[in-house]
């Protein structure tokens, strides 16, 4: 029923005289629409006109199909020959509940349109989001099952529903989708059976036959066994057999080794499998048969007993070095060195000569300050430093809110290196997921030459910092192992110089003989190089391990 209209509504409802014109003109076109017939045939398709009750109607409401709507329309006027004004006439028939409503109100706003004008307003209005998405998971959800579907009414259901969400496809990419409804071997089955080329008749007989001769789409039928056990109805199974059947699926199966009865592994990659074939009891002396007594009886009990305690022993021996085995270990010489494995490469090796080319840095990029910084995972560093230049350029007047340092000395490859502080400020490590933050105490240093932060090997073990570096060079913070942080691109810039014998000798002069000096802080490195070369100018004068001072005029 449809709603009452209001004053405004009304007024625009056309009057009698207007109503006598458009049907005198419908009447007019409809009798020109059959020109091109004979008269017989015109009066005979009139005769034949479908009643309004067999025309297809449209509610707008569920699950409706408005192109199917749309097409049924199109099939009575094309073969009847009706005008477009004429089929425009019945919609207000044809359409009921909100479609009705709707057409009532475009209708006394724009007035008497022809079809070939409501047709793009049906698809405007009913074509919404709100259409598509439940068209969308109704076509989803909707899989094929032999048991209950059968296979033309399916696939023109499917392939209707596609056209009207998607009236440009092909019908190549439309029977594609329809069999991905029903993934697996019957999807296989089907489209190896049909080409590009293939009607929907052709993959409909094919669908049919196939659920029809190997019973694939069917839910009571297990697809492993089903060449192996002939088909049986559920009728005629035994209850108590289905019972049992249950009960052996829901019971949880435990995988284990059958050679130590242990649940972390298989017998195939057993650790006791190889060490009891390595194990040699010995070989068993020989009795003579000819002089069997009642005391060799004795004897051969007694000989059982002690084998049986030397492989209880065995067994008590194998459980301990098993258990010991999962623990990390250290290299030790004493152990058995018989079986050694050579270690899996995880990128190609460089030529000989060329190992140190594979290097890569472990520099990551954070925030400190608000400003991006370069940071180093050293683990081999034993606290975290920065070198006094390179803070400068991060973090304005640092000098303020360092902490004191009591007297200890820090040594960079033998290198003394003077501690002006300790530098507390917060690090943040940036993920697309969650951002970390940490506290680090730094050491400031006098006369450190590194470009970024340093953290060492003491924040790594507090945050519990790992490297990666088999496939993929990674590091993780804590517990959370799926957060992966990203290192940054490693550049090589190797320059290669020619060393003359003279610094080689200088290096060994500065080794030997100066590993024990101790040299001003407040010597720039220019100033300390000119002051070794000095000294090996000079090396005479000085006093060795071979000649002490007094031995040689001139000390």
């Amino acid at each position: 029923m449809s709603t009452p209209l209001n004053q405004n509504e009304g007024a625009r409802i056309p009057n009698p005289q207007v109503l006598d014109i458009e049907n005198s003109q419908l009447k007019n076109e409809f009798s020109t629409s059959f020109h091109n017939l004979e008269p017989s045939m015109g009066q005979a398709l009139l005769k034949e006109v479908p009643k309004l009750k067999e025309w297809p109607h449209f509610s707008g409401e569920g699950e409706y199909d408005h192109m199917e709507f749309i097409r049924g329309i199109y099939m009575i006027k094309g073969g009847f020959e009706l005008p477009d004004k004429l089929v425009a006439s019945r919609l207000n028939t044809l359409f009921t509940k909100s479609a009705h409503r709707w057409y009532i109100k475009l209708r006394q706003a724009r007035g008497h349109q022809s079809w070939t004008w409501w047709k793009p307003q049906i698809i405007n209005k009913w074509a919404n989001d709100a259409w598509r998405f439940k068209v969308e998971t109704a076509f989803e959800s909707a899989k094929f099952n032999a048991d209950k579907d059968k296979a033309l009414p399916w696939f023109c259901q499917k392939k209707d529903t596609l056209t009207a969400l998607y009236p440009d496809m092909s019908e190549f990419m439309m029977y594609r989708k329809i069999l991905r409804q029903r993934r697996g071997d019957l999807e296989h089955a089907v489209k190896s059976r049909t080409t590009e080329k293939s009607s929907a008749e052709d993959i409909i007989n094919i669908l049919e036959g196939v659920t029809t001769r190997t019973r694939m789409g069917s839910s009571r039928v297990n697809l492993k066994t089903r060449f192996n056990t002939p088909w049986k109805d559920s009728g005629d199974k035994n209850p108590k057999e289905n019972s049992n059947n249950l009960q052996y699926k829901s019971a949880d199966i435990i995988r284990k080794c059958h050679i130590c009865q242990s649940t972390t592994h298989l017998s195939n990659t057993c650790p006791r499998k190889g060490k009891i074939n390595e194990i040699d009891i010995g070989k068993e002396p020989d009795v003579e048969n000819d002089d069997v007594t009642e005391d060799n009886s004795d004897d051969k009990s007694s000989i059982f007993s002690e084998s049986s305690k030397i492989i209880e022993n065995i067994n008590v021996t194998f459980d301990i070095m098993e258990s010991y085995s999962h623990l990390p270990q250290l290299s030790n010489s004493q152990l058995d060195l018989s079986k050694i494995q050579d270690a899996q490469l995880m990128k190609t090796k460089p030529n000989r000569g060329k190992g140190y080319t594979s290097g890569n840095s472990c520099i990551t990029e954070v925030v400190i300050d608000n400003k991006p910084t370069k940071l180093l995972l050293d683990p081999g560093a034993f606290c975290s430093c920065v070198g006094k230049s390179f803070l400068k350029t991060c973090v304005q007047n640092f000098e303020d809110p360092l902490l004191p340092i009591d007297g200890i000395k820090f040594n960079s490859a033998s290198i003394p290196m003077k501690a002006l502080g300790i530098f507390e400020t917060s690090v943040i490590f940036s993920h697309i997921n969650e951002n970390l933050r940490i506290t680090v105490e730094s050491v400031v240093t006098e006369n450190c030459s590194s470009t970024h932060f340093i953290l060492g090997n003491d924040y790594s073990n507090m945050y519990g910092i790992d490297l990666h570096k088999t496939k993929d060079r990674y590091f993780t913070i804590g517990d959370n192992k799926h957060q992966k942080f990203a290192f940054l691109p490693f550049i090589r810039q190797i320059t290669l110089k020619k060393v003359s014998p003279v610094n080689l000798e200088l290096e060994k002069f500065n080794s030997e003989q100066l590993n024990e000096a101790e040299i001003s802080l407040h010597l720039s490195d220019k100033q300390e190089n000119e002051l070794y070369a000095l000294l090996y100018d000079h090396k005479e004068a000085l006093a060795s391990d071979k000649e002490p001072l007094g031995t040689i005029i001139g000390h």
